[in-house]
């Protein structure tokens, strides 16, 4: 499946639980702007999320709606900037859920984080595995909490097919509290405490034990 393909079912998996999805997401990223973001890592960026910040550039406020906090490529690159530079972080040596796949450092320069799960943590795009890993894999770094650092999937093309799949079978409940409200379909306007987002009934680390073999 091409990245195309694979973002056009990916958005339509959403649509069809929240057919006003794009009141919430923001307008592209122009192409320059994922190209320097490319750059900025030394590394290809997957195809399929290229295709994805080239149809929505991150939330407009975190609601989890597809699933996680989708950042927006400034959000992105002001992260990606602190997990470079921040020396006490770079001294922290967090638990690995399993051997050999990522090494045991939080943050590093070839870490680039594209979500955040609302509680500190983030996902990223690791693309300097250990030897057991893949380039490019998706793993979650422990900022907010104590887990381990978790490689959740080979790839974001398997990321993104396990969150459709999750949505598909019930492992993700939806929920839409704005008809209680006077909503005037501004989504800036949203009161904070009025829900409406995807939540995930899986773990990160069920997720991890199907797709990391």
């Amino acid at each position: 499946m091409s990245p195309t393909e694979l973002i056009d079912l990916y958005i339509a998996t959403y649509k069809a639980r929240l057919p006003d999805l794009e009141d919430f997401m923001n307008p592209p990223a122009l192409p320059n702007e994922i190209n320097k973001l490319e750059t900025s890592t030394g590394s290809k960026l997957p195809g399929s999320y290229r295709e994805l910040l080239a149809r929505y550039n991150g939330e407009k406020k975190y609601f989890g709606i597809l699933d996680y906090g989708f950042m927006t490529i400034a959000e992105v690159e002001r992260q990606y900037a602190y997990m470079r530079e921040d020396q006490d972080m770079h001294g922290y040596q967090p638990e690995l859920a399993q051997a050999n796949r990522a090494f045991p450092t939080l943050v590093g320069k070839n870490r680039l984080p594209f979500a955040h799960d609302g509680t500190g943590n983030y996902f990223c795009f690791d693309f300097e595995p250990d030897m057991k890993g893949v380039k490019g894999q998706v793993i979650t770094t422990a900022f907010g909490d104590s887990d381990p650092l978790t490689v959740l999937a080979n790839s974001f093309d398997e990321f993104l097919t396990f969150l459709m799949d999750a949505v598909k079978n019930g492992q993700t409940k939806f929920y839409d509290d704005r008809e209680d409200y006077d909503f005037d379909g501004n989504i800036e306007d949203l009161p904070n405490h009025v829900e409406v987002w995807f939540e995930t009934l899986f773990r990160k680390s069920d997720m991890a034990k199907a797709l990391v073999k």
